[in-house]
């Protein structure tokens, strides 16, 4: 099994997430978190949502960030990006769609230098 030594932060605005156990993406991770040393997802979430973090397994959490908007997710998801990257810097976003998430990851890695993939 291939591993890599790495802190990943996933940003994404799909909110299905959020509310399906068995959703194909937590699934994804929790494979994936098998080969890295920690991922963290941040998902937009609407103002009413629970905000508490969701373990997903050992070194996978998900994130709820709660918004108004789609558009203000960008500015909650870089403070709460900016708070765990002093925690563990990260070394690597990931957006999971090219709009909120990436603008997010844009302006985080303007802060830190953390470099960043769409897809």
């Amino acid at each position: 099994m291939i591993r890599a030594d790495l802190n990943i932060l996933y940003l994404s605005v799909t909110t299905d997430i959020l509310d399906d156990e068995h959703h194909f993406r937590r699934v994804f991770l929790q494979g994936l978190g098998r080969r890295v040393k920690r991922i963290s997802y941040l998902v937009y979430a609407p103002p009413r949502a629970d905000p508490s973090p969701i373990p997903l397994a050992r070194n996978v959490t998900l994130f709820p960030v709660r918004a108004r908007t789609k558009l203000g997710y960008i500015r909650k998801a870089v403070r709460m990006v900016e708070a765990l990257h002093r925690q563990e810097p990260f070394d690597l976003t990931v957006c999971m769609t090219p709009v909120a998430p990436a603008a997010a990851a844009y302006w985080f890695r303007r802060i830190t230098g953390t470099p960043f993939l769409v897809h």
